[in-house]
């Protein structure tokens, strides 16, 4: 089971950016929403391709020069983007089901912020750690007319076969919205559900809280500045410009 979770994980961190910042040409699908399906992936495409050129450039970065400044630069060009795809509400209603109603909305919101740090901190890890280029991806469809809608990709992946991503969405009347990702059949929801339902069958919601703000934090804490060598000016200007996940790191 461990070393198949850990398999799972570098399989997501390679491909969550590939997947969806692609510039290959998108494949429409047959659909009964086909005005939904046109209009949508011509626009997805679009933003993505200038995504996915920053993403490019970003990675190609020297590792010694992968600091706060770069991740920055890396949370305004290509994380914030990305992330503007997502409606995490729906993952943590099935991560934590059936104890969602039992979730306060102040954990809630806490839980759904870590949720979406989460995310960020994967894309870091693909541009920290991963070598990306423009040849990991092919044959993007958008499948709105399926029993559960989806726009997927085959990906290379980083252990040597490619499977097929499906990235689950919701279509509304005006845009696509992305709730789960599956890599070869297995939902994100599927592989982390257990890391959830341990603390939520105790209604150890602080506790859930706390455990995905350390991973989270321990990763960014590397890109915080050395406040004891700043002037008050630096200090204030980078907690401006830097994201909520860096600053909570970093205070």
């Amino acid at each position: 089971m461990g070393a198949s979770k850990r398999s799972y994980k570098g399989i997501v961190i390679a491909v969550l950016i590939s997947a969806l910042l692609a510039a290959a040409p998108l494949a429409p699908a047959q659909t009964g929403q086909e005005g939904i399906v046109e209009r949508d992936a011509a626009a997805i495409e679009q933003a993505l391709q200038g995504i996915w050129s920053d993403a490019l450039a970003l990675a190609a970065v020297d590792i010694d020069d992968k600091k706060s400044d770069w991740l920055v630069s890396v949370d305004q060009q290509v994380v914030s983007p990305f992330l503007g795809f997502w409606d995490f509400g729906p993952m943590l209603d099935d991560l934590i089901e059936p104890h969602e109603v039992d979730l306060a909305p102040s954990l809630r919101t806490q839980l759904l912020a870590e949720l979406r740090s989460t995310y960020a901190r994967y894309v870091f890890e693909v541009l920290y750690d991963y070598r990306l280029n423009d040849q990991t991806i092919r044959d993007i469809r958008f499948d709105l007319n399926d029993s559960q809608p989806n726009i997927s990709a085959t990906i290379k992946g980083p252990l040597g076969f490619s499977p097929r991503v499906l990235f689950l969405v919701q279509p509304q009347t005006r845009d696509i919205t992305i709730i789960n990702m599956k890599v070869a059949a297995v939902s994100y929801t599927a592989w982390k559900k257990n890391e959830y339902q341990k603390y939520a069958n105790k209604d150890q919601w602080d506790k859930l809280v706390e455990v995905l703000t350390v991973k989270n934090q321990t990763f960014f804490k590397q890109f915080c500045l050395d406040s004891s060598a700043l002037d008050e000016k630096t200090k204030e200007s980078f907690y401006y410009e830097a994201p909520v996940y860096l600053v909570n790191a970093c205070l």
